[in-house]
């Protein structure tokens, strides 16, 4: 029994270090935000896929992060049980004239020169471009088709999250660590 649970704790470091190298990554990839309190404007999450018990208690933890804070959260879900570097998909919550929005089946999305990052849906048009402190959503395209964007954040992400440091991959992050009660 011990056995199992050592390694299950041990497997569990794991995915939540490969989960942080690739938020890591996609914070460095994201424009300087004004840190206020020590609170980003954009909270990045780790999450599991929608539908599962963590991935509704990620949910509810992003909605305490937009009613304290009035930012914007991006979680970033993953498949159960995988430290894969490639996230499994992109949901958004944002509020708009005091209405929570939750947007689901995102992906990345990167230009030519890498250097204007968005969340494109899988199937439709419109798309939040990622600026300084907020993400703001555009009608349209960004471009004809979507696909070769995609492909380039996420070899992008993959090669920036290889980069990160072991140091990095095991921090604790805590949104909330810097807000009054």
């Amino acid at each position: 029994m011990t056995t199992k649970n050592t390694y299950q704790e041990k497997d569990s470091k794991v995915v939540r270090e490969g989960r942080n190298r690739v938020i890591s990554a996609i914070r460095g990839l994201m424009p300087p935000s004004t840190i206020t309190n020590g609170i980003e404007p954009i909270m990045l999450m780790g999450t599991a896929p929608l539908g599962n018990p963590a991935e509704d208690a990620c949910v509810r933890f992003a909605m305490e992060f937009i009613g304290r804070t009035g930012g914007d959260v991006v979680c970033v879900a993953f498949d159960e049980g995988k430290a894969e570097l490639r996230p499994h998909s992109v949901n958004v919550i944002v509020i708009y004239g005091g209405v929570v929005h939750v947007v689901q089946n995102q992906d990345f999305w990167v230009d030519h020169d890498n250097e204007t990052l968005a969340m494109v849906p899988r199937v439709g048009s419109g798309y939040f471009l990622i600026e300084r402190d907020q993400l703001t959503l555009r009608a349209g395209k960004l471009a004809r088709t979507w696909r070769p964007g995609i492909a380039r954040a996420h070899k992008l992400i993959k090669a920036r999250a290889a980069e990160v440091t072991e140091k990095a991959a095991k921090a604790y992050f805590a949104p909330f660590a810097n807000l009054a009660s």
